[in-house]
């Protein structure tokens, strides 16, 4: 019960914070014709994206792992999302349009983790050694 009240509360949060995200995209885009269904879709991305993010709080997994599958995951999500919304003419062509913006952000967002880690291990260590 643990374990699905965590999922469950991975996936609330993945979805208020997707569906903020998704308001101020069609906002932004001036998207007036937008339609309930890409709005139903994308809640639920958020939502899945929401619980595959639980894979980055996994301490079996290195760093790089997890983010490895929490892209690969995501990617395939929001892939199958663009495609039932109609932003392309196939899947491949969302996946090409797609993938060079994803390793991009995922790059930088692993980086700056990365990095943090590490700093908070340095001084982490510094304390203990105190």
């Amino acid at each position: 019960m643990k374990t699905l009240l965590n999922i469950l509360h991975f996936g609330i949060i993945g979805a208020g914070i997707g569906f903020i995200f998704t308001t101020l995209s069609l906002v932004i885009m001036k998207a007036e014709n937008a339609s309930v269904k890409e709005l139903i879709c994308w809640t639920v991305t958020s939502f899945l994206i929401g619980i595959i993010t639980r894979i980055m709080y996994t301490e079996r997994l290195k760093l790089l792992l997890a983010t490895l599958i929490h892209f690969v995951l995501t990617f395939g999500v929001v892939t199958v999302t663009c495609t039932l919304c109609g932003y392309g003419e196939s899947i491949i062509e969302v996946i090409k349009n797609m993938l060079p913006a994803f390793l991009i952000i995922y790059v930088i967002v692993y980086l700056a983790v990365f990095f943090i880690s590490k700093s908070n291990e340095k001084e982490i260590n510094k304390l203990l050694s105190k």
